[in-house]
C-alpha cells in the first residue's frame, strides 16, 4: 500500500461573521461530512468497508422502521437499501467486503434473538440464521480471511458468554470461545496475515477489557485491563507485523484508552481525558504504522479523531454540527484516506465524512431569539441498581435560554430492552414552571437501554443510556 507524507500540525480557527462555524484543524486535513440517509432515525450500529477503489459500503439499523439497511456511493452518489424488513433486525450490525466489493453482514435479529448474516455475493441479498440457540447475535464483528471466508464474533446474552462462528469448513460452525461470567459484550473481531483470529470484548462481570486469539492453535483469552470499569465500546486492528491494537472506554473515568501487545506485552494508555470522551471508538492501522481512531466526544456532542504519530496523540473535531458521533465507525483506504460513518442524535440522521475529499465547512447559524426550541436530559448516562430507582430530568428550553412551561415531553425505550428497565410515567409528562420534565426509571436487570426524549412541536431529540448494574 502507499504511503501518505506525516500531516502537519495546525492551529484553531474560529471565525464570527453573523454566522459562525469552527474548524479544529490539527492535521492540516479538510474533512468533509455529508448525508447518507435522513429518512428515519438510525440508532444503532453503523458499520463501513471500502473497495480497493475507495467507494464506501454501510451497514446500519433504522430505529423507526426497526430494520437493516444498507447504503453505497458506488455509483457516485448514496444509494439506499432495506435488506432485512423483519421487525428489530439489525440493530447491532457489521460489514466485511470481498475482493470483488461483494457485501457480507452479520447482524442480531431481536424479535427472534438471533444472530443472522447476509450477503449478495449472488447478486442478490441472501439471508440464514446462524446461531438460533440461546439470545446470540448483540455486540457482532464480522471480518472476512484471504479465502473469503467468514468469521463472527458475538456476544449469547442467556448465559452471557463470548461466542465465534465461521464458515471455514463449508458449513456454519459455532463455539463458545469465553465462559467466565458475562462476558462478550462489545466484540471486535480481526485476522492477521495468517488468518488467524484476534477479538477484543468486555468482561461485564469485572469490568474488565479482555481479549482473546487462537494463535496457538487453541483459543486462549487474557485480561488487557482491570485497572477500571470499561463499560463501552471496544475496537481492535492488527497491524503489519500481526501485532493487536485496541481502543476503548474508561466508564468510570470517562476516558478514551489504547491498547497494544506490540512490545510483547500488554500496554495500555489515556488517549484522551478531555471530557466524557470515546465510549463509541472506532480503530484503524495506517500503512505508515500509525494508529488512528474515531470517538464521540459525549460532553460536547462531536466527532473526534485522534492519531497516534512519532510518539504523540494529536486530535482533531470532525464535525460538531449538532450531536454528532454516536455508533462510529472507522476505515482506511489503500491510499490511507479515512472513512467514518456515525450518527447525529438531535436529528436521527446516518452521516459519513472522509478526508479523501477537500471542501468547505458548513456555516452553522447563531441562534435567534425564542423563535426554536431546545431540548436537554441530566445527567446524560444514568447507572441504577436493579430493583433500585433514579430521576431523570429533561429541561425544554428557548433559544434565548428561556424556560417552557407546559410542553409534553414523551419518552420512549427501545421494546426489546424493555425488561432491562421501566420507566415512570410510562408515555409522557408536562414540563413545570422550571421548564422540568422528571422521569423515574428502575432498573429491572442488568444490561443496558437507550433512551430517547422528544416533546411536541420541536424536531429536536435528546438520548440517554440507562446502565442497569
Amino acid at each position: 500500500m502507499g504511503i501518505i507524507n506525516k500531516k502537519c500540525l495546525a492551529s484553531l480557527s474560529l471565525v464570527l461573521i453573523g454566522l459562525f462555524f469552527a474548524v479544529v484543524n490539527t492535521f492540516a486535513v479538510t474533512w468533509n461530512s455529508e448525508i447518507v440517509d435522513s429518512n428515519g432515525d438510525f440508532d444503532g450500529d453503523t458499520s463501513l468497508a471500502v473497495d480497493t477503489s475507495g467507494k464506501v459500503y454501510m451497514s446500519y439499523y433504522d430505529y423507526d422502521a426497526g430494520v437493516l439497511k444498507y447504503a453505497s456511493n458506488v455509483s457516485g452518489s448514496w444509494v439506499t437499501a432495506t435488506v432485512d424488513s423483519n421487525s428489530d433486525a439489525g440493530e447491532y450490525n457489521s460489514i466485511a467486503l470481498d475482493t470483488s466489493g461483494k457485501a457480507y453482514i452479520s447482524y442480531y435479529d431481536s424479535s427472534k434473538g438471533d444472530l443472522k448474516y447476509t450477503t449478495n455475493a449472488s447478486g442478490s441479498w441472501k439471508t440464514i440464521t446462524v446461531d438460533s440457540n440461546g439470545d446470540a447475535g448483540q455486540y457482532n464483528s464480522v471480518v472476512l480471511d484471504s479465502s473469503g471466508k467468514v468469521h463472527i464474533s458475538y456476544y449469547e446474552a442467556n448465559k452471557g458468554d463470548l461466542k465465534y462462528a465461521s464458515n471455514t469448513s463449508g458449513s456454519w460452525i459455532t463455539r463458545t470461545i469465553d465462559n467466565s461470567g458475562d462476558v462478550g459484550l462489545y466484540s471486535s473481531i480481526a485476522l492477521d496475515s495468517s488468518n488467524r483470529v484476534h477479538i477484543s470484548y468486555y468482561d461485564a462481570d469485572n469490568g474488565t477489557l479482555k481479549y482473546a486469539t487462537n494463535t496457538s492453535g487453541s483459543w486462549v483469552s487474557t485480561t488487557v485491563d482491570s485497572s477500571a470499569d470499561f463499560d463501552g465500546d471496544t475496537s481492535l486492528a492488527i497491524d503489519a507485523l500481526n501485532k493487536a491494537h485496541i481502543s476503548y472506554y474508561n466508564f468510570d473515568a470517562g476516558d478514551l484508552k489504547y491498547a497494544t501487545n506490540a512490545s510483547g506485552a500488554w500496554i495500555t494508555t489515556t488517549a484522551d481525558s478531555n471530557g466524557d470522551v470515546g465510549a463509541y471508538n472506532s480503530i484503524a492501522i495506517k500503512s505508515s504504522g500509525d494508529v488512528s481512531i474515531s470517538y464521540y466526544d459525549a460532553d460536547h456532542g462531536v466527532l473526534k479523531y485522534a492519531v497516534y504519530t512519532f510518539g504523540t496523540w494529536v486530535f482533531e473535531i470532525l464535525d460538531s454540527i449538532g450531536d454528532v458521533g454516536q455508533y462510529n465507525f472507522l476505515a482506511t483506504d489503500i491510499s490511507d484516506y479515512g472513512h467514518i460513518s456515525y450518527y447525529r442524535a438531535d436529528n436521527g440522521y446516518l452521516l459519513y465524512s472522509t478526508d479523501k475529499v477537500l471542501t468547505t465547512p458548513t456555516p452553522v447559524s447563531t441562534p435567534g431569539i425564542c423563535k426554536a426550541s431546545s431540548i436537554t436530559a441530566s445527567p446524560g448516562k444514568l447507572v441504577i441498581k436493579e430493583k433500585e430507582s433514579s430521576n431523570e430530568t429533561v429541561t425544554v428550553h428557548g433559544d434565548n435560554g428561556c424556560l417552557a412551561e407546559g410542553v409534553t415531553v414523551q419518552v420512549k425505550i427501545n421494546e426489546s430492552v424493555r425488561k432491562k428497565v421501566s420507566v415512570s410515567p410510562e408515555d409522557s409528562t408536562t414540563t413545570n414552571g422550571n421548564g422540568e420534565a422528571i422521569f423515574t426509571f428502575t432498573g429491572e436487570k442488568k444490561g443496558k437501554a437507550k433512551v430517547t426524549f422528544t416533546a411536541d412541536g420541536m424536531d429536536e431529540k435528546v438520548k440517554i443510556i440507562v446502565k442497569v448494574k
